[in-house]
């Protein structure tokens, strides 16, 4: 009686998973696209997964995988008859072979190498286009970028808003400018679609202008799911994804807590994942905005090799003197700049207001707050050292600035 390919694919995924040396067998031969059951095509890819992570290939840790990118729609229960089935190491090879071919018995080839090695002189005359910005000065071309915060700080307001700069082409923070529209595409990890739609609204109601296309700007948001929300750290997200992105110029992931869930944040190895598909995003020539956490000490949380590969950090901090009445109120701090330095790289003050359902940003120099600051307190009559006690600022800054003030260099 002449096999099914179900009947194939069952003792190839049997094999391997009593003998794990057959991944190295098959490696570079054997793919998810060769399996035409869908339940076996995901068990191979969760198998694949946990091999990947150094994870042994069993029942339990192959079912988790298999839950964690499919959720509750995952057929978990296909595994125990596939992992308990008896095949030999040689009926799993004849298998293998017979969904993807025998390997050639002889393959002579020339090796090729992959790698472009230019001299100095050849890299010095190399027509190379100048790199410009998605977001001037912040942001660009080919840029990967973080902005982190503690919670409830309002980076979603501050991150939605350069989405719609970027997309519509226009200033954000009154500060950065959009040189020109551009295709955005915004993963949202947490926020319900009637907020996020609100949110929307109202950023666009402060704007002069529009958009010109509305597929400058799409938006990947979990309550319009019909099942999960991708995690980006897992290749077989990434390649769900990968049509969404075709034609996008700037990705925002918010955030990345959600959204790349991979292993523990302080360890480097977890970020590897993302890293690697982020760098393939940049040589694709898209830019990407990450939106993280702040860790206890203020810089962004978890492993600090996040920021090795990274042109731009944003840090989102709370003033000293904030109230919770005030909302989205920060000041931002360019933690990691390539290329920034002087104006462009100073910390400012910005302000969220609502007038009429619009929001509103303002912003305004640290530097011109605290002299405002101590201005009104030496108006009040205090010294120098009563202000740097008031404020947490230096003695000799407070100082300073109180010369400045009473010679009038204000």
């Amino acid at each position: 009686m002449e096999r099914t390919s179900p009947e194939v694919e069952a003792n190839v995924l049997s094999g391997l998973f009593q003998h794990p040396a057959l991944f190295d067998h098959m490696k570079g031969r054997l793919t998810a696209g060769h399996f035409k059951d869908p339940t076996h095509k995901q068990v191979f890819a969760a198998m694949c997964s946990c091999r990947a992570k150094h994870q042994p290939v069993d029942v339990a840790t192959v079912s988790e995988a298999l839950y964690m990118a499919h959720g509750p729609k995952a057929d978990t229960t296909a595994i125990i008859p596939l992992a308990c089935s008896s095949t030999s190491e040689g009926t799993a090879l004849r298998e293998i072979d017979a969904l993807v071919g025998p390997v050639a018995e002889v393959q002579v080839t020339t090796p090729v190498n992959p790698l472009v090695v230019v001299n100095a002189a050849d890299l010095l005359l190399m027509d190379l286009p100048e790199r410009g910005h998605v977001l001037h000065p912040i942001i660009p071309e080919q840029g990967l970028c973080m902005l982190h915060a503690a919670r409830g700080l309002g980076k979603t307001w501050a991150a939605l808003s350069i989405a719609y700069a970027v997309a519509s082409g226009q200033k954000v923070f009154g500060r950065w400018l959009a040189p020109a529209p551009r295709r955005v595409l915004y993963l949202d990890g947490e926020m319900p679609a009637t907020a996020m739609r609100e949110r929307l609204a109202q950023i666009i109601a402060g704007y002069e202008r529009g958009l010109e296309d509305p597929d400058n700007l799409k938006i990947l948001t979990p309550d319009l799911q019909p099942d999960f929300m991708p995690n980006i750290a897992r290749e077989e997200s990434q390649a769900l994804l990968a049509p969404y992105l075709e034609g996008v110029d700037f990705m925002v992931v918010d955030n990345l807590a959600t959204l790349g869930r991979h292993g523990r944040e302080n360890e480097a190895e977890s970020w590897q994942p993302l890293q690697a598909w982020f760098l393939s995003l940049r040589r694709a020539g898209k830019s990407v905005l990450i939106v993280h956490h702040s860790g206890k000490g203020g810089g962004q949380r978890g492993t600090s090799a996040k920021e090795d590969v990274l042109d731009t950090v944003i840090a989102l901090r709370r003033p000293e003197d904030y109230t919770a009445e005030q909302g989205a109120r920060f000041e931002v701090h360019l933690e990691k700049a390539r290329g920034l330095c002087g104006d462009e790289s100073r910390a400012f003050e910005a302000t969220l207001r609502m007038d009429h359902d619009k929001a509103v940003w303002s912003t305004m120099d640290i530097q011109d707050l605290e002299l405002e600051t101590v201005r009104r307190l030496t108006a009040e009559g205090m010294s120098a050292r009563e202000i740097a006690d008031e404020t947490g600022m230096s003695k000799s800054k407070a100082n300073r600035l109180q010369k400045r003030i009473k010679g009038g260099q204000s």
